[in-house]
């Protein structure tokens, strides 16, 4: 499984946007601050919406704040990231190493050459954060550029 990721960046708000180097330097640095807020909410949220079991999940959870770009991404690095969030099939789990896979069940060693994991339910933690709080962001980007001090002028 590869690692779980949400991206925040201006695709999404793309018309609003569309000149934001023409609202002025102070536009653009409020903007990238409420996306850099946002995306540090979307984490916080997402690591308390984790399930817990050895903690490994939260631990890999990162952001990058994207410099001189409107945008930020946030995600999990664990392997497994994904089927939590998501879920897994039925599959078949073999050994990399060797010819046996080998676990204790009930105090006792067992050997086996594979096991057919009967796959997961999903138990989404990022995507209901992220959604909850791009919501909001949106919002408030609306409002910085809406309520800027200096009239926009396409030139």
């Amino acid at each position: 499984m590869a690692q779980l990721n949400a991206q925040i960046d201006q695709s999404s708000l793309r018309r609003l946007l569309k000149n934001i180097d023409k609202y002025g330097k102070h536009i653009k640095k409020q903007v990238q601050q409420e996306i850099n807020f946002t995306a540090g909410q979307i984490r916080y949220d997402a690591i308390n919406a984790a399930p817990y079991k050895t903690g490994n999940l939260k631990k890999t959870s990162y952001v990058n704040y994207k410099r001189n770009l409107l945008g930020a991404e946030i995600g999990f690095n664990a392997k497994y990231a994904s089927a939590v969030e998501f879920g897994s099939r039925p599959h078949i789990i073999k050994p990399k190493k060797g010819k046996y896979l080998k676990f204790k069940i009930k105090g006792q060693w067992v050997q086996v050459t594979s096991v057919s994991h009967p796959g997961t339910k999903e138990r989404p933690y990022l995507m209901p954060a992220f959604e909850r709080n791009s919501k909001r962001m949106k919002a408030e980007i609306l409002k910085i550029v809406k309520n800027r001090k200096k009239p926009f002028r396409p030139r």
